[in-house]
């Protein structure tokens, strides 16, 4: 039996690190992505869906994310969705009448849920049971109910899991859970939690913005119901794939080698004009190296959706070259080097304003 686990969609995120109209259509691609995940679900026969949280990322969601996942559900009845809320959802945001009957929801107690009867009908053999975190639930939900040593157990939970954390990896050992469903955490991570069960944050959907870049998608969970073992296969599909990218520009002698290199960095890495990603200038250079990151994102950004140049590199003092140079870009390098309350980052950075200042180019 196959199911999927899906978790961190954060529907009508702000996204407020990209600009405006773009964070606008991310929005609707978020949108989308949820819809080919419950498509997939549909052609590939899977008849459960299991939500850990976040589905939502603020407590008043638009009228139009709302209505499009209830409408989403509704259409597809042959599939159940359940919805564990996480600390963004809303908590009203259903009353009793306006449920899809194949949404099936949550609460701040524990629920225990049949997914799968016996093929003899005696009794469940897949089950699930979550609990949403609430303020006054943490101790609760790291004592799950007594389960069934004989059914494949999927416990549901939001929140960061670790040795110490909310969720305590080490009170969950030795319960009889096959398959920890988790949410919260917005990368994808499988991991062993005993000899019986394993865990699993299935990571977003898709990336909201560069601090999330790298594979995201869904999973896939395959269960055998013979064996009581199982199997995960991230399906990952984004609508537009951002990227990070680190480009050390350390042997750069200039703005036209930081280009070249910065180029072939982004055509090795970037497949799709449709896509976005941050580059990350690292390393040092002389202080004699120009850069002109503005014309170097500017660039990028005329040729794909998206694109940001972020320079984190340093630039390096070699005083020697100065240590006889009777000029006064000499006397001032010079003075710059004594000068004992200036950290090295300090003396460098002056120095290289002061180089500028002395060829009379802008300083900006």
């Amino acid at each position: 039996m196959k199911i999927i686990h899906c978790a961190d969609i954060h529907l009508d995120s702000p996204m407020a690190s990209l600009p405006k109209e773009i964070a606008a259509k991310r929005r609707e691609e978020l949108l989308l992505a949820f819809r080919h995940m419950v498509e997939y679900a549909h052609a590939n026969y899977i008849n459960t869906i299991l939500i850990s949280g976040d589905l939502f990322d603020r407590k008043k969601p638009s009228a139009t994310a709302v209505n499009t996942v209830t409408g989403l559900i509704a259409t597809y009845r042959d599939i159940n969705f359940y919805y564990l809320r996480g600390n963004h959802d809303c908590g009203e945001l259903y009353d009793d009448e306006s449920i899809p009957d194949n949404l099936i929801m949550f609460n701040e107690d524990w629920s225990r849920l049949c997914i799968a009867d016996k093929s003899d009908g005696a009794g469940c053999d897949i089950v699930v049971c979550g609990i949403e975190p609430a303020s006054t639930n943490k101790e609760l939900c790291n004592h799950v109910p007594a389960l069934d040593m004989n059914a494949f157990n999927i416990v549901m939970l939001h929140g960061e899991a670790g040795e110490n954390a909310d969720i305590s990896l080490r009170s969950l050992r030795g319960c009889g859970i096959d398959y920890l469903a988790l949410g919260h955490i917005h990368s994808h991570k499988y991991a062993e939690l005993d000899k019986r069960g394993a865990y699993c944050y299935p990571g977003c959907l898709e990336a909201r913005g560069f601090d999330e870049c790298g594979e995201h998608g869904f999973v896939v969970l395959d269960i055998d119901r013979i064996t009581r073992t199982h199997s995960i296969k991230l399906i990952s599909s984004p609508i537009r794939a951002i990227h990070k990218l680190e480009l050390d520009i350390s042997d750069c002698a200039d703005s036209t080698d930081i280009f070249e290199a910065a180029r072939r960095l982004v055509e090795d890495n970037v497949k799709s004009s449709d896509e976005m990603f941050l580059l990350e200038l690292v390393g040092s250079t002389d202080i004699g190296c120009d850069r002109n990151n503005h014309m170097l994102e500017q660039y990028f950004d005329n040729n794909y959706y998206l694109a940001r140049v972020h320079d984190s590199s340093e630039y390096r003092v070699d005083y020697d070259d100065y240590a006889l140079d009777e000029s006064l870009k000499g006397e001032f390098v010079r003075l710059v080097k004594a000068d004992l309350s200036l950290s090295e980052e300090d003396k460098a950075a002056i120095i290289r304003l002061g180089i500028k200042a002395l060829r009379g180019e802008e300083i900006g």
